[in-house]
């Protein structure tokens, strides 16, 4: 599957003999369809769990994408919750 992203097409009429032109242009747009209807293309953003590190290193996440591939960039907003505690 690939996420290309929607299209623009643009149709231009020409001269002719027997006719004169009015509006001459038109723009449409070709959506891309995706199996779900659900607008992801089928697309599934994943993460694995974070092996664990010492005090005071940082954590790695690894972030996947699987289902395709897009020609557009994806961004995927992150977040962090939780609580320490500092023992004394």
């Amino acid at each position: 599957m690939f996420n290309e992203g929607d299209e623009t097409v643009i149709a231009t009429l020409v001269d002719g003999d027997n006719y004169a032109l009015g509006t001459a242009t038109a723009t449409g747009t070709i959506k891309d369809i995706n199996d779900s209807n659900d607008n992801t293309d089928g697309l599934i953003v994943n993460i694995a769990d974070a092996v664990a590190v010492n005090e005071g290193e940082a954590l790695e996440f690894t972030v996947s994408l699987t289902g395709g591939t897009s020609a557009t960039d994806i961004s995927v907003p992150v977040t962090y919750t939780g609580t320490a505690t500092e023992w004394q």
